[in-house]
């Protein structure tokens, strides 16, 4: 004996509702995912560099770069590290969320001057100078 699914309205709207939703995730996903790359690439382009350049600058593989621009691989943590290092003025909390850090306004960092050097021996001994 087969066994028929017989599927009332109510059935309908929730299965219709859920593969609306599981496209919707897909969708915002596939453009997070797509602003990240396009934030790589303007920051590549910044610096005047190819995607091979750039690979190699940041000390990671041409073809890592290369599948993550296509979709097949997402980027982890030590590739934005490896940006950050290579590039410490570089936001990551932009590249990541598109979202500029915001720095408190009104709080400037004061020119510091130098009052003394200290001059540290060996033996234990120091120097004011």
């Amino acid at each position: 004996n087969p066994k028929y699914l017989i599927l009332s309205s109510d059935n309908y709207y929730i299965i219709k509702f859920s593969l609306f939703c599981y496209l919707y995730i897909i969708i915002l996903f596939t453009f997070v995912n797509m602003s990240i790359t396009n934030r790589i690439q303007e920051l590549i382009e910044e610096k005047n560099l190819s995607k091979s350049a750039f690979a190699k600058e940041i000390g990671i593989q041409r073809s890592s770069l290369a599948h993550f621009f296509s979709g097949r691989n997402k980027p982890s943590l030590e590739f934005f590290l490896k940006i950050k290092n290579k590039y410490p003025e570089i936001d990551l909390n932009w590249i990541i969320s598109g979202k500029r850090t915001k720095h408190k306004a009104g709080k400037k960092q004061k020119n510091k001057q130098i009052d003394s050097v200290l001059i540290l021996y060996k033996d234990g001994t120091y120097k004011k100078n």
